[in-house]
């Protein structure tokens, strides 16, 4: 493959074995990944099974003169 500007390219390789030019893939860190994605839906799971569907709030209290219809359309974004 032919670059129309080769100068304008840059090469960066991600923690590059000894010895080796290539970079280690993104996907090596994939099982790190859904391992702690598995450890969050298991506890999401053991809290559904002791105490059903919790329903987690989120209270959010404006700082200032902030009308209600105001506080209402942030809420909603």
């Amino acid at each position: 493959m032919e670059l129309a500007h080769p100068e304008r390219v840059l090469y960066t390789a991600l923690n590059p074995k000894a010895g080796s030019v290539q970079g280690r893939s993104l996907l090596e860190g994939l099982p790190f990944v859904s391992s702690v994605l598995l450890n969050i839906y298991q506890a999401i799971g053991q809290n559904f099974e002791r105490m059903g569907n919790l329903r987690f709030a989120v209270t959010y209290k404006p700082q200032g003169g902030v009308d209600g219809a105001y506080a209402r359309e942030i809420a909603q974004q």
